[in-house]
């Protein structure tokens, strides 16, 4: 179904207020599209070919036979899916209260925030519990916990987890990424191994990217990825209680798309598979009149689908920091 007056109109002026309104800095904490990109496709579902690690890591006979001939080896690729799944929400401006609270600010940008700010939210927490689940991916336990600063050692269980990777599938340890809750990232940026290693960073003007930087180096990966997003667990009108979206004492190291423009075929852990004939955006913002009530509907939304690639488990791997 494309977007079309009948289904909503796609607000172009509202997606470019969201960003006037300084939406980044309700989203700055999340990261889910760094972990898995956004894949742009035409098509709702579709069938794609992934070559098994297993190809790659056979060793055929390559001598030349007394005939001449040469060892024939067969491509050998598997099926991979996605389907995308419509997700969003609706808010309806009525006409009475936007007359009134117009003279104060902004009634219906205020409103596209809101919904914008909601649906990356939902997107962050379904990304999240994908790729952050122990049953999906084996956890190598830490020496010593990480909240135990004074004798932890998380370079070494970032190297342990990093060869099982390289030995999978290939990847050395300077392409991983690491993912973390913030509160790893407390312990992680006060260990007292890790603060050896980078004694000699000046540390009395480092902001948080350089002390990431500094120590991603010192673990010898490409970077290191924080998550501070919070939700609340409870419903409407009940005492809130807030929970962390990516999880505490458990770490994610794995080798993640390095950006929207890489295809399906890059080893990686997984990606978001935006439907762009659907929504063009993430979110896409749209509205449609519903005159019986005197009002304006306005609706974010996204047709996307959360996969992980092929045999993820080969470029992904998590760390249980509590030992």
């Amino acid at each position: 179904m494309s977007v079309t007056a009948a289904s909503g109109t796609w607000r172009r002026d509202l997606q470019a207020t969201l960003f006037e309104l300084d939406a980044q800095s309700y989203t700055e904490a999340m990261i889910g599209l760094k972990v898995l990109p956004v894949y742009r496709s035409r098509f709702k579902s579709a069938e794609y070919p992934m070559f098994p690690r297993e190809w790659f890591k056979k060793l055929p006979d390559s001598a030349r036979a007394a005939d001449g001939g040469y060892n024939r080896v067969g491509a050998q690729f598997e099926q991979a899916t996605y389907t995308c799944e419509d997700h969003g929400n609706e808010q309806a401006l009525d006409d009475f209260d936007r007359n009134h609270y117009g003279t104060f600010f902004d009634y219906e940008a205020s409103a596209a925030l809101q919904l914008f700010v909601l649906e990356m939210l939902l997107l962050e927490k379904r990304i999240s519990d994908l790729v952050m689940s122990e049953t999906t991916f084996t956890a190598t336990a830490a020496a010593t916990a990480w909240a135990t600063i004074a004798s932890a050692t998380p370079i070494t269980d970032v190297d342990n987890v990093a060869r099982i990777i390289n030995q999978a599938s290939g990847v050395p340890k300077n392409q991983l990424t690491l993912v973390v809750n913030d509160l790893d990232w407390q312990y992680l940026n006060n260990c007292a191994s890790i603060l050896d290693r980078i004694k000699y960073v000046n540390l009395a003007v480092a902001d948080e990217a350089r002390m990431r930087s500094a120590i991603a180096d010192a673990m010898g990966i490409k970077e290191i990825l924080v998550g501070q997003t919070y939700y609340d667990t409870k419903e409407e009108g009940i005492a809130e209680s807030m929970s962390a979206v990516w999880p505490a004492n458990t770490a994610g190291l794995g080798r993640i798309a390095p950006s929207e423009n890489v295809g399906l075929g890059f080893g990686c852990l997984g990606r978001t598979v935006l439907w762009t004939t659907d929504s063009p955006e993430i979110p896409t913002i749209e509205t449609y009149d519903e005159p019986r009530v005197r009002a304006e509907v306005l609706r974010a939304r996204m047709s996307t689908d959360e996969i992980l690639q092929g045999d993820a488990d080969v470029f992904w791997s998590l760390i249980s920091t509590d030992a």
